[in-house]
């Protein structure tokens, strides 16, 4: 007898070089699923980004506005202090906090200011409508005096029927600047004051 040894090969073997065929199309489907998603997601971003541009840009544009309003309002303060009562001198650094709200675009300061608007507009509405009431009563022999000086009763109410006007404007403007600062994102935020230091605008410490 030989003794010779025949070794067979095992079945298994022949099964386990098939499997990796079968699992091929699935990687490629997958990719392919994959850099959609990524596309999408890029596009998007990108949106987002104009999108936040856009938004950075309107926030700007008003926060000049606003610095101009400030400004305007602070001079009348001065003003009037020097021409009507040194104590409106008092009044000048609720503009201030407008102003220094407007350059750190910061919120709880600039509704301080809009507040001030508001208010100050409201008190000019009941001065005209008082005003009003007195020329139109029987027998009024109502004259407006200011500094030693007589009017005629319709000029003033000319005149602070403007300035409520005005006044009404700039509310409109500063409320519409707090609506885009409260849209702000923190990122946003740092863009912004970034571009005031890069302008050079100063900031002035009064709250």
């Amino acid at each position: 007898m030989s003794d010779t040894i025949i070794y067979a090969e095992p079945v298994y073997t022949q099964s386990d070089r098939k499997i990796p065929v079968a699992s091929q199309p699935a990687d490629t489907t997958d990719s392919s699923i994959d850099d959609i998603y990524i596309n999408n997601l890029e596009s998007r971003f990108m949106n987002d980004d104009e999108y936040n541009q856009q938004k950075i840009e309107k926030c700007w544009k008003y926060g000049n506005i606003v610095r101009i309003i400030t400004s305007v309002d602070i001079i009348l303060c001065i003003f009037n202090g020097f021409f009507y009562n040194p104590l409106l001198f008092i009044t000048a650094i609720i503009p201030l906090c407008g102003y220094q709200g407007a350059v750190q675009f910061c919120s709880i300061k600039t509704m301080i200011y809009l507040i001030y608007l508001y208010s100050s507009w409201f008190s000019r509405i009941i001065e005209i409508g008082n005003l009003a009431q007195i020329t139109n009563s029987n027998n009024s022999t109502y004259i407006y005096e200011a500094n030693g000086i007589t009017y005629d009763v319709m000029v003033p109410i000319t005149f602070i029927s403007l300035s409520c006007i005005i006044q009404l404007m700039f509310a409109v403007f500063v409320s519409a600047f707090i609506c885009i600062l409260y849209k702000l994102t923190p990122q946003e935020h740092i863009i912004l004051r970034n571009r005031i230091k890069d302008h050079k605008i100063p900031e002035y410490s009064c709250c």
